[in-house]
């Protein structure tokens, strides 16, 4: 049987620093219902958290949604509240990445 511990270090090493909180509190309220930690894939899909678990009651999957949802309004970089996995604070800065990047125009 899958350890809840181990589950949450690799969900972990697998999304930004911002969603970590996301993560451990669904692995703690999982292992509280019971879940027997399988977990198959975790990843960041649009913005969205992508946490796939074998078995698991309704209550459980219900977890699991909400915990989807959540990270939906958390930025996966900073944790700060967002949309779609990302801030203003940190959009921003991608942003300015980008654009100090461009080369000027000829003068």
């Amino acid at each position: 049987m899958p350890d809840p511990y181990w589950a949450m270090e690799y969900a972990k090493k697998q999304v930004a620093p911002g969603w970590y909180g996301v993560i451990e509190r669904l692995v703690a309220d999982l292992a509280a219902l019971g879940w027997d930690g399988d977990v198959r894939h975790v990843n960041s899909d649009r913005g969205a958290l992508l946490f796939l678990i074998g078995r698991g009651s309704e209550r459980i999957w219900k977890r699991v949604d909400q915990a989807i949802k959540e990270s939906i309004r958390t930025c996966e970089n900073c944790g700060a509240r967002g949309w779609l996995g990302i801030c203003s604070g940190c959009a921003t800065a991608r942003i300015e990445r980008r654009v100090s990047r461009w080369p000027l125009p000829p003068r």
